[in-house]
């Protein structure tokens, strides 16, 4: 099944009989789990309602850990935590009357956590290992050679689980901003269609400005958002004195206008794209509307990112019309030798424009009138080139009979196969003019 799933582009990991998948988007995710459910109920499997879920969700429980892909971070369920504190509490009421099998459960259950809380785990639990080996027997007392260190070690894991028990994916601010400001306040609409589309919002709305600029912006306020750390400030929302402060310590410390002007951008664009004032208004701003709220709306973000990507489409659209019409324009003037030859071949190129035009009117759907106003357009640009094949050639229709008798020379050859029916039909008028009359 895995296999399967996997050459359907479905990504997803299994543990014995519990699967995770992760695609990036809402309705990705909510086809890719239609998807998977629906093979298992064909390949046979009987599957358990109550312990799955096939609804999209950010926050979720697996394999003991919460993965939360809207904080993209990583936690100890509940339940396990709460039995490592109450096997901690038996232990330090007990303390030092213990045995070897009630460390080595509390020990046991801190390993499974290093997932979450890293080598403190392996670190924080060495005098405890020491401990266990040196028993006698599991459950009578244990001998403790270093109370102290033992019990150091306990204190530690009761000042400590709680607050340990977070692990970041990625160290990147930017895409926190979505979860605060306006985003925790968001009502959802009552239509589950309506709350497909507001999970979409904040992703368009972070793509309101260029990748390369996201980039730049995300590394800026990361900057700040550190900066503020180390003096335990706020960096979202950050004070406008804040924000000053930090600018003139980016000033001192690279003396580079490119740096600073960075950063008060991605400063600036990070409180508009949550809702909050910008810290550090323009001038502009101040003398128009100086006691407002400086804040973009959400939806000019997100109007910004289709307007660019309906201008680059017109941009598409208008390049390719004017080369359509660039090239009528240029076969339109051509100038032939014969009249007639003329005649037709400027008839031939008005239908050729009328065609087109009528071709773009009908749907993409429309396959039986779409195939066949090509046709009718290949035919008609076939004719005008073998009009211009018969008035450019001295021996005229000649040329023209004699290369389309030749259909099994390909695109490649064509020229090759113009010059030896030219050839042909030269010779053949030769030979007509030069055959012998009969005597009257």
């Amino acid at each position: 099944m895995i296999k399967y799933w996997r050459e359907n582009s479905v990504d997803i990991v299994l543990y014995l009989d519990d699967g995770l998948g992760m695609p990036e988007g809402y309705l990705e995710c909510q086809n890719i789990s239609e998807f998977v459910k629906s093979s298992l109920e064909l390949a046979g499997f009987l599957i358990n309602e109550q312990k799955s879920i096939f609804d999209p969700v950010q926050c979720f429980e697996w394999l003991g850990l919460i993965w939360d892909s809207k904080n993209f971070s990583l936690a100890v369920s509940e339940r396990r935590l709460n039995d490592a504190k109450e096997s901690l509490d038996n232990i330090l009421n007990e303390f030092p009357i213990i045995s070897a099998r009630q460390v080595a459960q509390f020990t046991g259950r801190i390993i499974s956590m290093s997932q979450v809380m890293g080598n403190v785990t392996s670190l924080m639990t060495r005098h405890l290992y020491f401990a266990i080996e040196n028993r006698k027997s599991w459950d009578g007392n244990l001998n403790i050679a270093y109370t102290e260190c033992v019990l150091a070690e306990f204190r530690f894991w009761s000042d400590s689980l709680t607050n340990l028990n977070q692990k970041n994916f990625v160290n990147d601010t930017l895409p926190n901003i979505v979860v605060v400001g306006r985003w925790s306040s968001e009502i959802l609409s009552p239509h589950q269609p309506l709350q497909n589309l507001a999970k979409c919002l904040p992703e368009f709305c972070l793509h309101s400005r260029a990748e390369n600029t996201r980039k730049k912006y995300r590394y800026a306020f990361n900057n700040f958002c550190r900066w503020c750390n180390s003096f335990h400030l706020n960096s979202l929302p950050a004070s406008d004195y804040d924000v000053s402060l930090y600018l003139i310590h980016l000033c001192k410390k690279h003396k580079s206008a490119s740096i600073v002007e960075g950063a008060y951008y991605a400063i600036s664009w990070s409180h508009k794209l949550a809702g909050f004032a910008d810290p550090l208004p323009s001038t502009a701003t101040q003398q128009t509307a100086p006691q407002q709220q400086i804040s973009d709306s959400t939806f000019q973000l997100f109007t910004s990112y289709f307007d660019s990507k309906i201008s680059a489409l017109k941009n598409e659209l208008v390049s390719g019309n004017d080369s359509l019409a660039t090239k009528l324009k240029k076969e339109a003037s051509v100038k032939l030798k014969s009249e007639g030859n003329q005649i037709q071949f400027t008839f031939n190129s008005e239908v050729l424009a009328d065609l087109h035009k009528l071709q773009k009117r009908f749907s993409k759907e429309d396959f039986v009138s779409i195939n066949l106003i090509s046709g009718l357009i290949l035919k008609l640009n076939k004719r005008n080139k073998l009009i211009r094949i018969a008035d450019k050639s001295p021996a005229g229709w000649t040329t023209v009979r004699e290369y389309e008798s030749d259909e099994i020379a390909s695109d490649s050859d064509d020229e090759k196969r113009l010059r030896q029916a030219e050839s042909r039909a030269l010779k053949t008028i030769k030979e007509k003019k030069s055959r012998t009359k009969p005597y009257a």
